[in-house]
């Protein structure tokens, strides 16, 4: 076995993330051909296969799954390791990663991150919207806002408001509720959904908040949404409370080993004084 670079565990794990040399490819910035050369040479240095070419892509090899996880915990290690150097840099500058879901990122965040824009004008965000719950613990991303009952001991951050939620519809429209699923379904809300619309045939099925209040805007049923989501369209109406669900928290968090980082500091602090400001323009049914 020859000596190991986390560079080649980075082109090995970007293939597992994306299964494909191609998303490899356009995620690192590197063409095809160099994935490929790179992969190859990792596993004749080592002497045995990571992967298996499948025809959708490159699976790992099952018995291998172990040395992928070794990779990560050395990732999650170097990327601790960035940000408390870049942390001793002085002052707040630099790029950040928050990730958020979809609907957050697309209405609570882009106001609050131009007011933070203007106070910390050398503070650059990466916003990831994703309805996968993105693990800090691996240092995907620096900051997360996301709904949740609690917290983990690994985890840092206060609750920066509750999201109302309600039932919304178009006037004369179907009475029926649309249903969800993917990441939706498998939260606290969604499994809510669920049970609500397994009392009819849901005339549609979402993943995603956003597409729900589409189709609920076009008639196509009613929708569970949240009331800066729905408040934002001018056909629907809120038709009831959601019966044991009016309003769920949202925190604003980043990893315990992070919150020492002043630039980390400095962005949680001010993302949760700005949500507070924003989400309190949403009154909820509570």
């Amino acid at each position: 076995m020859h000596s190991l670079n986390w560079d080649d565990f980075r082109y090995v794990l970007t293939v597992v993330e994306t299964g494909t040399v191609s998303g490899a490819a356009k995620k690192l910035g590197v063409n095809h051909a160099t994935v490929v050369r790179r992969i190859n040479a990792f596993e004749e240095n080592q002497g045995f296969r990571i992967f298996e070419k499948t025809p959708t892509g490159y699976r790992v090899i099952p018995e291998n799954m172990r040395i992928i996880d070794a990779m990560r915990e050395v990732g999650a290690a170097v990327s601790a390791t960035e940000g408390i150097l870049a942390g001793h840099e002085g002052g707040v500058s630099g790029k950040l990663r928050v990730t958020a879901t979809d609907t957050v990122c697309t209405y609570l965040l882009p106001p609050v991150l131009k007011r933070i824009a203007e106070a910390e004008p050398r503070l650059q965000v990466d916003l990831m919207s994703s309805n996968q719950t993105e693990d800090l613990g691996r240092m995907r991303a620096d900051i997360a806002v996301r709904t949740m009952g609690k917290v983990t001991s690994k985890i840092t951050g206060e609750i920066v408001g509750r999201i109302g939620l309600a039932v919304y519809g178009r006037k004369g429209a179907d009475e029926r509720l649309i249903s969800v699923s993917g990441s939706v379904a498998q939260s606290r809300i969604g499994q809510h959904i669920l049970q609500m619309a397994e009392r009819s045939t849901p005339p549609a099925v979402a993943d995603s908040f956003l597409v729900a209040a589409q189709l609920a805007s076009h008639g196509i049923g009613r929708a569970v949404l949240p009331n800066f989501v729905g408040d934002r369209f001018p056909e629907l109406e809120r038709i009831k409370p959601v019966d044991g669900f009016t309003s769920v928290p949202l925190w604003a968090t980043c990893h315990t080993e992070m919150a020492g980082v002043t630039r980390i500091a400095t962005l949680l602090r001010l993302l949760s004084k700005e949500l507070k400001r924003e989400i309190a323009t949403y009154p909820s049914a509570d």
